[in-house]
């Protein structure tokens, strides 16, 4: 998780730096497969390693004594996965296509989700399953060669994306509180040493590198290995692992834009649809244009407020609540039953509103707003009843939680309704008559608090378990 103290402002501006890390790493998979004709991949990889590592420790000579065993700790596994990841990826790059090269490796996004579940206990949902399969697809079709077997090049690849998921992993962990410079030195010195002890079991030295490819080595030391993990680990301190891991594929986009500018990668119909189904793993983080709190920050906000019971948020919405741009979410427990809902202001996130009810969470949150001097006008909350047949009614999954927009005849309020609230809304159809209970703000978007299908003749067992 990224720092709790970090404000918004770092927040983009780690995710930016994860994205200028990702056009650099993009533009080095052409220039290392023009250096791997003369340099063997390990040779390659101690040189990389080396003299990023120097160059951090110029950068922060000043910092060196700083170095404890947090930091060497840390490095030192981010050293590892760095090293096994950098290893694979170059060896299956001697054997396919920088184009290749870049898509394939791109699959830690999938790992990542499943490794910080093993790790910190935080499950993945179904779209991460999803996620799994549509990229297995996209992988076959990139990899699988005509006898249905996988090239080594494309094995190798996709083995080094569990390493660089890994990576990920320990750089979250080991990023908070941290100093960027400090902990790259550590893990460049790591990688290098590694590289450096087993490069001469692998290939014989270089008997003579030329001047160009002198040149590429010191464009991979110094931008795509020193500048582009200051940036990740920069990044990675304000930025959630998962979010991370999406921004990072990135990385997949440019890296086949520079193979086809400049190695001429001609790309087959097949290929494009594996890079397409590879690509569809991440379209489901979505992003507001507004300022103020991310969703992450409203997550961690909302989990705070109840960090003993160890609720974790789902993915927020966005409402208007009193005037007030808000997100909402359900708080579940480790089974991923909901327990409690929240409300969290967007322009000030330290604002929560925490309640077994949605209209016990609207109203604390309410109070919260009337305290802060943050409400416009009468701002006490009025419980409302609607009854009538429904006119419209659609349901919507954000990050796996579902909820249910819905309008009443007679009413010119949107209603929302997260599924949790009654499992009536499943099998609700226009025409049904239903009957509502709500917090009136004044807003035409209202969360409702309860939800009652009477077309239906059965009791609803969510609604007996409370």
């Amino acid at each position: 998780m990224p720092d709790p103290g970090a404000s918004h402002a770092y927040t983009r501006l780690g995710r930016f730096a994860l994205i200028v890390t990702t056009l650099l790493w993009g533009s080095s998979f052409t220039i290392m497969k023009d250096a791997l004709a003369t340099v063997p991949a390990l040779w390659l990889l101690a040189i990389r390693f080396s003299g990023a590592a120097m160059l951090m420790a110029l950068i922060g000579i000043r910092s060196l004594r700083r170095l404890d065993r947090g930091y060497l700790t840390g490095g030192a596994c981010m050293g590892v996965c760095l090293y096994l990841a950098y290893t694979l990826q170059t060896y299956g790059l001697v054997h396919t296509t920088p184009g290749k090269n870049a898509f394939l490796t791109a699959t830690y996004c999938v790992f990542v989700p499943f490794f910080w579940w093993l790790i910190h206990k935080r499950r993945p949902d179904r779209y991460n399953l999803a996620a799994v399969l549509l990229c297995l697809g996209g992988m076959g079709l990139v990899s699988l060669q005509s006898d249905l077997r996988i090239g080594r090049g494309e094995g190798l690849t996709i083995l080094s994306g569990v390493f660089y998921a890994l990576h990920i992993i320990a750089t979250a962990s080991a990023a908070r509180g941290c100093s960027p410079v400090l902990l790259s030195f550590v893990q460049f010195a790591v990688a290098a040493v590694l590289s450096w002890v087993t490069a001469p079991f692998a290939a014989p030295a270089p008997e003579e590198i030329p001047p160009d490819v002198w040149l590429r080595l010191g464009y991979l030391c110094v931008m795509c290995t020193g500048l582009c993990f200051l940036l990740q680990t920069f990044g990675q301190k304000y930025t959630p692992p998962t979010t991370a891991a999406l921004l990072l594929t990135l990385e997949s986009v440019f890296g086949t834009l520079f193979s086809v500018a400049f190695y001429h990668e001609h790309l087959e119909l097949r290929v494009i649809v594996g890079f397409a189904l590879i690509n569809l793993k991440d379209e489901k983080a979505t992003f507001y244009k507004v300022n103020g709190a991310d969703e992450a920050s409203a997550m961690s906000s909302a989990e705070g407020e109840v960090q003993e019971k160890g609720y974790e948020a789902t993915f927020p919405i966005l409402l208007n609540v009193g005037g007030h741009p808000t997100y909402f979410v359900s708080l579940k427990d480790q089974e991923g039953l909901v327990k409690q809902y929240a409300f969290v202001s967007l322009e000030n996130y330290s604002l929560v509103g925490i309640g077994d009810t949605v209209s016990d969470a609207q109203r604390s949150y309410l109070l919260r707003l009337n305290e802060n001097g943050e409400t416009q006008g009468d701002s006490e909350e009025i419980m409302q009843e609607a009854s009538g047949a429904l006119s419209a009614i659609e349901s919507a999954v954000s990050e796996g939680t579902t909820h249910y927009y819905f309008t009443i005849e007679g009413s010119e309020q949107l209603f929302i309704a997260p599924l949790s609230l009654s499992s009536e809304l499943v099998m609700s159809e226009v025409g049904d008559t239903v009957h509502v209970r709500f917090v009136d703000t004044g807003d035409p978007t209202v969360i409702v608090d309860d939800f009652d299908n009477e077309t239906m003749h059965y009791d609803d067992p969510a609604q007996q378990e409370e």
